[in-house]
């Protein structure tokens, strides 16, 4: 590719129209300086911009009001402003500008707006909305395939939106493209993979929780559990379960066994949830009132 840039156009002047998609496909798969439509300039009052009506012919679509729009460049050229005519994708811009004279129109296809629908029969009614750059600087460049050769076609003067006017052929078109976005499109495929199919387990297995660690703990002679719980009152006249299981270092099971023949629970008044040794152990009894200390590791 070569890395000159011709710029000997760079003074003529350009509009740059964007069009539905559908229009840019179709005028892309004409044969080159091919007519496919004229434009009419409507007078309009003082003080007000003119009006640009662009109408296809009858048979621009050809076969594509049957089977949606073929082709894929996305740019064409516009003749001397009363035909449209034209391009083959592949031909550079420069190629199908260079035949007008003083002022060229470049046109290019919306991203998604105005995607042509299978079926559809397309409207030939379009309003030319001309607006102005502003203070935009833009230019149209041409980039030959066959050549490499690159070049400043023009420099942008004016934008426009070819719009279509309201009509039923509009409206059809409009519905069938809410019909296909409603449509979802679902295949089944049968899968060659051999299932395996495995047995409902519990989630919770296999997970070790604090409980499993205590048991796992190991068990204690009773007559030497016996002596370590009877130490233990000596210090303290209550005791909760973590504080026993703290000071034994026993699995819990095991320990509340043992102290069910051992001591009393509380399940009210002033010591409620704790444990306190029977009286035929050494313990209070039930007229002393309990007034001892407690032990409670929570």
């Amino acid at each position: 590719m070569s890395d000159n840039l011709s710029s000997s156009l760079a003074e003529r002047k350009v509009w740059l129209v964007k069009v539905p998609k559908y229009v840019a496909e179709m005028v892309n798969s004409k044969p080159a300086n091919t007519s496919v439509g004229n434009v009419r300039v409507y007078a309009a009052e003082p003080g007000r911009k003119p009006k640009y009506v662009v109408s296809l012919k009858d048979d621009a679509f050809g076969d594509a009001d049957e089977g949606g729009a073929s082709g894929g460049g996305s740019a064409a050229s516009a003749g001397d402003g009363s035909a449209a005519s034209a391009g083959k994708g592949a031909s550079s811009v420069r190629s199908r500008l260079a035949a007008n004279a003083g002022q060229a129109t470049a046109v290019r296809a919306g991203k998604t707006a105005g995607a042509g629908v299978p079926g559809a029969k397309y409207p030939r009614k379009y309003e030319l909305m001309v607006k102005d750059i502003g203070t935009q600087q833009m230019a149209v460049f041409s980039d030959d395939a066959r050549t490499g050769n690159r070049a400043l076609e023009g420099t942008v003067v004016r934008r426009c939106d070819l719009k279509p006017q309201m009509s039923e052929e509009y409206r059809n078109l409009n519905r069938a493209r809410l019909i296909q976005s409603e449509t979802v499109n679902r295949t089944l495929q049968v899968s060659q993979v051999k299932k395996v199919n495995y047995k409902p387990t519990d989630s919770s297995l296999g997970r070790k929780t604090r409980d499993d660690v205590r048991d796992k703990r190991e068990r204690m002679a009773r007559h030497k559990l016996d002596d370590v719980i009877f130490k233990a009152f000596e210090k303290h006249q209550y005791y909760t379960l973590r504080g026993l299981v703290e000071v034994t270092d026993q699995p819990l099971t095991y320990l509340k066994e043992v102290l069910k023949d051992l001591c009393n629970y509380h399940t009210r008044g002033p010591h409620k949830n704790l444990y306190e040794l029977k009286p035929e152990f050494g313990g209070a009894t039930a007229g002393d009132g309990g007034g001892g200390s407690a032990m409670d590791t929570s």
